[in-house]
């Protein structure tokens, strides 16, 4: 058969719905594995009740609001969504309805001191008052305890300190949530934080920050040398990416400023990338639009950091959101991932079949 219709045969293979929650979840072999089965993260990142006029983290429970997003969410072909701060019970108990894993985040202020002890105390009394009803919830298939801590903190809290902290956190998950997978979402500037600290690897990675990841390396080799700093096994997630449409900014896939051609465009070479590149799944940023953001929640400000929504909200009323360009952009192209053979590499003839008939359709 000849190669290149071999190949376009491949692109045909689509994932499969599976009804049934995961009851284990194992990282080995570079992927997460739900029930023994490979599972790729298709994921999104979503702050529940991070609506115009509401703080995420001062939102009531709002059933019909989470129906209406988690609804789009599954109908873009997302599989997963990622949180920052943890849901609370009431919300799980809500989510238990829908086919939907969760990477839930535990907010742990990444710009504390690690190294003070009632910081330090604090930090796992949150740990465990969150995992005395998270540990009932099959859905959760991995905790982020930190998002983003900067150098900077880590040199003052001492890496030790930090490091010491970051274990007895995850014991804590470990022993009251066994076999969930417990990181933090790290960045490029952390990238001297050994791996083995946590089960799997995750980094949060811009295509413009730092001018490394597109002008030195470029995306997809970026994101090769992030997984060639993991631990044999584990598998790399890329726990944000993503490109702001706010009306001030560079543009040119920059911070802010973009177009919607230009962030459908940027968000899709990052999804390629990251997957040609060996991760074994990602969480686009964002969901929404973050109103709150800049400091008002009642005004959608110019800041960058406001506008990288999938879904765009049109005013202080509007509750449902408008889905721009770039969604059905991600929905087509993981409609069908394929991880290997991998674009731009060389297959012979022999290999090349083999590699087709090895493929997995992944679990939505």
């Amino acid at each position: 058969m000849n190669i290149k219709i071999l190949l376009q045969i491949t692109l045909l293979v689509c994932s499969f719905a599976v009804s049934s929650q995961a009851q284990s979840v194992s990282v080995h072999d570079n992927f997460f594995y739900l029930d023994g089965q490979k599972f790729f993260i298709k994921g999104i990142g979503y702050e529940v009740g991070a609506t115009p006029g509401q703080l995420p983290w001062n939102h009531t429970f709002n059933p019909t609001q989470l129906n209406t997003d988690i609804q789009r969410i599954l109908s873009g072909g997302f599989n997963t969504i990622r949180t920052w701060a943890p849901f609370t019970q009431q919300e799980l108990n809500f989510l238990q309805a829908y086919d939907i894993k969760i990477i839930m985040g535990i907010w742990i202020d990444p710009g504390g001191d690690f190294s003070d002890p009632v910081f330090v105390s604090n930090a796992k009394t949150t740990v465990s008052n969150v995992l005395s009803y998270s540990k009932n919830y099959d859905q959760i298939i991995g905790y982020l305890i930190m998002n983003e801590p900067m150098p900077e903190t880590i040199a003052a809290a001492g890496y030790d300190e930090t490091a010491a902290l970051w274990s007895d956190l995850i014991q804590i998950i470990h022993t009251e949530h066994p076999n969930r997978p417990v990181s933090i979402a790290n960045t490029p500037n952390g990238t001297y934080i050994n791996p083995e600290l946590f089960d799997f690897s995750a980094y949060n990675v811009y295509i413009y920050n730092p001018v490394t990841v597109n002008y030195l390396h470029r995306y997809r080799d970026y994101i090769h040398y992030l997984g060639s700093l993991k631990t044999p096994g584990q598998p790399l997630i890329v726990t944000e990416y993503g490109l702001s449409v706010s009306p001030a900014g560079p543009g040119n896939w920059g911070y802010g400023g973009n177009t919607l051609t230009e962030q459908a465009a940027g968000d899709l070479h990052m999804y390629q990338s990251l997957v040609n590149g060996g991760a074994a799944g990602s969480c686009v940023f964002n969901y929404s639009d973050g109103w709150w953001k800049a400091g008002n929640e009642f005004v959608h400000d110019n800041a960058a950091e406001e506008w990288f929504g999938l879904v765009g909200y049109t005013s202080l009323g509007d509750q449902t959101g408008q889905q721009r360009p770039v969604w059905n952009t991600i929905k087509t192209f993981q409609s069908a991932i394929i991880t290997q053979p991998r674009s731009s590499e060389i297959y012979d003839a022999p290999r090349c079949l083999l590699r087709f008939l090895q493929l997995t359709a992944y679990r939505n």
